[in-house]
Order: structure tokens, then C-alpha cells, then sequence
């Protein structure tokens, strides 16, 4: 357990690796334009002739370029490109600090999770069960209560745990089970899942392209071919990206904008995606205080999959038309 209402006290190791990985230089790209030589020939006044050699650059088609219209290769100043790693540096650590302080003043709403023991503190984020368990026993008193205070309070943590890739967004989904009906539970975890997931794209996009770009470069090359062959059902390959475990969440977050997935079809993908595997965790949370194991059965784990599959049918049933009327 942490400190009453801090969610500060959160394993910040992935946001850390993150935020240096970002403040290394770019390498400089060699310059496009090889040089070769020519030379010319001309005789002076006495018969000699003359031959001058010179290194000129050469165009896309080969041909050489005259003096005056080679130019250096444009170059980034250090001083400049340190200066934007710096800015990208100080947005991104003050997105995650606006945003943890957002959670906290939500937190700090709430009344003292005993009343019999002042020291007592929230489990949050919830790293295991037990954590769950505890949790849903210190919210569950102020549900009826302080209703609208606590579905607030778990959305803005849902998906600042989802945007920065903390750990604690299983034990949400649970935990939602056993503070809320079904039906709204649902909903909230696939709100909070398809918002934070979409607060990472935008970060990924704004922010954190080049770095994406240069750390996961072959990753993102396999998968920019494998959504140019989904592109016109995209939708419903966002979908099955969410239902199945084939591909990371996280690398699907953050990977998104660079293979130019819209957002629109992202957000939807991702609230209807993860339905079914939210299911779940919600029915689990019913019973909460009687689970011993979180673990998937493999049969479950099976019937995900199918269930990933049959959201590409009509994509398949589509091209099958389509090669007909052709």
C-alpha cells in the first residue's frame, strides 16, 4: 500500500526508461549528394593545354551541378537538437505530472478509507489480488454514498494507469465488478481502456515519434506492411488486434500514429476490442472476495481468439464478394 491519496508512489520505471531514451541526439543522416570529379581542358595563348580537375556533387539523375548551386547538406546544431530533446523532455514529464496530479486531487476527495485507524491508507495502484480485495472492501463502503465521486476517481486512474503503461489496469478491470453493475462497470472499462490508450497515441504522435521510430524501427517496419494490407477494413483489424494477444497493447499504442491508423478507428477498435476480455475481469469482480487466482483458463484463452476471429469475417466475407463481382 502506498500513502493516503498519492498516486505518486507508482512504479515509474517504464515512464523513466522512456523520458532518457527520448533526451538521446539523433544521428546526423550522410549527405545524399556524392562527389566525383571532372575535368576540363583549354589551351593558352602558347599551345599549352591546360587540364583543371574539380569535385562537384550530382543529382538524383546524375548529372553534375554547377559551383553555384551546391550547397552543404543542411545540419541540426547540437545546441538546437539538444534544446528540443530538452523541450520534449519537460512536455512529456508535464503531461504525466498534470495528469497524476489530476488523479490525486480525485483521490484526495474521498473520505479516510477507516474510520477506526487513521493510518490506514488506499491500495493504490493495486499490484495483486490482495490489493484488489482491499480496495474493493475501502471503496466499496462509499459507493452508495459518494457514488459519482467514485466513478470518477476510478476512471481518472484507469487511464493514467493505461496512458503511461503502469501496471494495475487488470486489477482495475476486476475491481470494477465489485463496485458496479455490470452493465456500467462494462462500459467504464472499455471508456477508460479506448481514452487511455488514445492519450498514448497523441503522446507517441507529438511527442515520441522519432524516438519510436529509431528504438523499435524494424518492429514498426513488419507492422506498417501487416495494416497496409488491412487498410480498408482497419476497423475490424483494430478489433481483432484488442480481442487477441498477438500483438503488445502497448507497442499497438504507441505504434498506431506512425503507420497512420486514424484515430477515430482507433478509439473505436479499441472500446469495442476489449470488450470481450473485459467481460471477464468484470464477472471475476463479482465475486471478488472468494477469487484466489486471476489466471485465464486456457479454454477462455481459446475462445478470445475465436472470438478475435470471428471479427474478421466480414472482412474475409467482403473480399470473397468482391473477387466474384470482379
Amino acid at each position: 500500500m502506498i500513502g493516503s491519496y498519492s498516486p505518486f508512489a507508482v512504479p515509474f520505471h517504464r515512464l523513466f526508461v522512456f523520458l532518457i531514451m527520448l533526451d538521446q541526439p539523433q544521428p546526423t543522416p550522410p549527405s545524399s549528394k556524392p562527389e566525383f570529379e571532372i575535368e576540363s581542358s583549354t589551351e593558352d595563348d602558347e599551345g599549352y593545354t591546360i587540364v583543371t580537375k574539380r569535385s562537384v556533387g550530382s543529382k538524383n539523375d546524375g548529372t553534375p551541378l554547377s559551383d553555384s548551386s551546391i550547397t552543404a547538406p543542411s545540419q541540426q546544431s547540437p545546441s538546437s537538437s539538444s534544446s528540443l530533446s530538452i523541450f520534449r523532455l519537460g512536455l512529456c514529464l508535464a503531461i504525466f505530472v498534470v495528469f497524476a496530479s489530476f488523479v490525486a486531487l480525485c483521490w484526495s476527495y474521498l473520505p479516510p478509507p477507516s474510520a477506526t485507524d487513521p493510518s490506514a491508507s488506499f491500495a493504490f495502484p493495486p499490484r495483486s489480488l490482495d490489493d484488489a480485495k482491499t480496495l474493493g472492501q475501502q471503496l466499496g463502503q462509499y459507493t452508495d454514498s459518494n457514488f459519482g465521486l467514485i466513478v470518477t476517481v476510478y476512471l481518472a486512474t484507469y487511464i493514467f494507469l493505461q496512458t503511461f503503461a503502469i501496471p494495475g489496469s487488470i486489477f482495475l478491470s476486476i475491481l470494477s465488478g465489485a463496485l458496479f453493475p455490470f452493465s456500467l462497470a462494462l462500459f467504464l472499462v472499455c471508456t477508460s481502456a479506448a481514452f487511455g490508450a488514445s492519450f498514448a497515441n497523441l503522446i507517441s504522435s507529438f511527442i515520441a515519434r522519432d524516438l519510436v521510430e529509431k528504438y523499435l524501427a524494424q518492429r514498426l517496419a513488419q507492422w506498417r506492411e501487416s495494416v497496409s494490407r488491412h487498410r480498408d477494413n482497419m476497423l475490424n483489424y483494430i478489433i481483432f488486434l484488442r480481442i487477441t494477444p498477438l500483438v503488445p497493447n502497448f507497442f499497438i499504442n504507441i505504434a498506431s500514429p506512425l503507420v497512420d491508423v486514424p484515430l477515430g478507428t482507433f478509439f473505436l477498435g479499441t472500446f469495442i476490442g476489449v470488450a470481450p476480455p473485459s467481460i471477464l475481469f468484470v464477472k471475476m469482480g463479482q465475486t471478488l472476495q472468494q477469487l484466489t487466482t486471476t489466471s485465464v483458463p486456457v479454454s477462455t484463452m481459446v475462445g478470445l481468439v475465436a472470438i478475435g476471429f470471428v471479427s474478421l469475417l466480414p472482412v474475409l466475407y467482403k473480399d470473397r464478394l468482391k473477387k466474384k463481382l470482379e
